[in-house]
């Protein structure tokens, strides 16, 4: 009985550091037209698996996995600039997306206007979600 308790104790206390979740930032409220965060881990001290899905529906819907980054990488930063594309920041990782298109790409380096900061996908006391600039 006790080694039962035991081993039941040590497998939970594995898999607590496992899991997945998501979290969405709708353009203007749409939800055809949407940034999305998809995170994963299958053991405890594993790093996030991080994906990044850009949906322009009925035109398209595509995901790419976000290379991990040195810096603070459980904050993913949204900015939009004034030509309708957006910049995404991930630690010290930067990408450029355009919704038409659903097209996602690594920069070399920071853009230099990466354009208004919309939020971030944080992890905080209330939940692993988006978090709009408060206006």
């Amino acid at each position: 009985m006790k080694r039962t308790a035991f081993l039941m104790l040590a497998f939970a206390a594995l898999v607590a550091g496992c899991g997945s979740d998501s979290a969405s930032y709708m353009v203007n409220g749409d939800r055809d037209t949407a940034f999305s965060l998809f995170r994963s881990k299958d053991f405890p001290g594993q790093d996030w698996k991080i994906d990044m899905a850009l949906t322009h529906m009925p035109e398209c819907q595509r995901r790419y996995p976000l290379k991990r980054a040195s810096g603070d990488a459980s904050k993913i930063s949204l900015y939009r600039n004034a030509e309708g594309g957006y910049a995404l920041q991930a630690g010290d990782a930067w990408y450029q997306g355009r919704l038409e298109g659903c097209r996602l790409q690594e920069s070399a380096s920071a853009p230099a206007a990466p354009g208004e900061l919309i939020g971030a996908w944080e992890d905080r006391a209330d939940g692993f979600k988006f978090y709009p600039v408060q206006k």
